[in-house]
């Protein structure tokens, strides 16, 4: 390459990250790939190869992205980043297709394997990546002893895309199974603030309610378990087990007309 088009490949390089940042997965994949085909020097072959499988990955294309895997497997396995961002590369795969039998074995092989290479603070995305799928992937599993300190440790990476919604929702099924109420009815309320599925929105404001009566805020309670409500209708989840708690709330409120009603609603006698 001569000084001018190393230049303009930086140049490109740096439009097309940027493209990636902004969601434009199809015009960064096309970009990365022309840049990998004019690039002379393997390292910097890998480099946009690395980009453009994410960009695939982003895009779904995941029969496209474990191709161009294994035809760049000789050239991305001459440097240490290489080898480490493929291999998550083909976590990402996946869990996009759904082969979660692999993705918990691979991410702990990961951490076995590449335990020197991941301290490099150029990797540092790497090994973040790897401890949140890790412990979002055994808190789904009901791991949650295992999940809890993982997912604190994500937390104190203080790097705001690695949360979200499902992150805290999570975050709270494992301090509920450890015990802590108060944090977990923190993590359900940060997780409901970022946005939650129906099915997920219905069991956070159920389990925010819960925390609320065990402290006795009854009428806070009915306010979650009216969210919980909603959204078990929008998910068409049953909601027996909410009205029964509906009618203890208004039980303990003194609203004993309210209380019956919700008990004939879950089937109590009362």
């Amino acid at each position: 390459m001569t000084a001018l088009t190393t230049v303009n490949a930086d140049d490109k390089f740096e439009a097309t990250l940027k493209l990636l940042e902004a969601g434009d997965y199809e015009s960064a994949r096309a970009n990365f790939h022309e840049l990998a085909v004019k690039a002379e020097a393997n390292e910097t072959k890998s480099t946009y190869t690395l980009g453009e499988l994410l960009a695939l990955v982003k895009l779904d294309r995941t029969s496209e992205a474990r191709r161009l895997l294994k035809v760049s497997d000789s050239f991305l396995r001459e440097t240490d980043e290489g080898q480490v961002r493929a291999a998550l590369i083909e976590v990402q795969i996946d869990s996009v297709e759904g082969i979660w039998g692999h993705v918990l074995p691979s991410l702990d092989r990961m951490l076995r394997e590449y335990k020197q290479i991941l301290n490099d603070p150029q990797l540092r995305d790497v090994y973040e990546e790897i401890q949140l799928r890790r412990g979002m992937r055994l808190a789904f599993l009901g791991r949650f002893r295992e999940a809890l300190p993982i997912l604190e440790e994500v937390v104190s990476f203080n790097n705001p895309a690695l949360l979200s919604g499902e992150f805290w929702y999570e975050m709270g099924k494992c301090y509920v199974d450890a015990g802590d109420f108060e944090k977990a009815g923190e993590a359900y309320s940060k997780a409901l603030g970022y946005g939650l599925d129906d099915v997920r929105a219905s069991h956070a404001h159920w389990e925010v309610a819960v925390i609320l009566m065990r402290n006795e805020s009854h009428a806070r309670a009915l306010g979650e378990l009216g969210l919980a409500e909603k959204h078990a209708t929008a998910a068409n989840i049953e909601k027996k087990n909410i009205y029964k708690a509906m009618s203890v709330a208004f039980f303990k409120l003194g609203m004993k007309e309210e209380g019956t009603r919700y008990a004939t609603l879950a089937g109590v006698k009362h």
